[in-house]
């Protein structure tokens, strides 16, 4: 996967969710379906 590459989103394969972690810390999750496109932009401030 990458820019150049679309993940096929089909009912016998897709991404159900995606994680982020910063060391072992669960910052968020994003859950996805087969409607949506299999890109992810998680934005985080401090």
């Amino acid at each position: 996967m990458g820019e150049e590459i679309n993940h096929p989103m089909e009912n016998a394969h897709f991404i159900q969710y995606v994680d982020l972690y910063a060391n072992y810390y669960h910052l968020g999750r994003v859950n996805l379906t087969l409607e949506c496109k299999a890109e992810v932009a998680l934005l985080f401030s401090s």
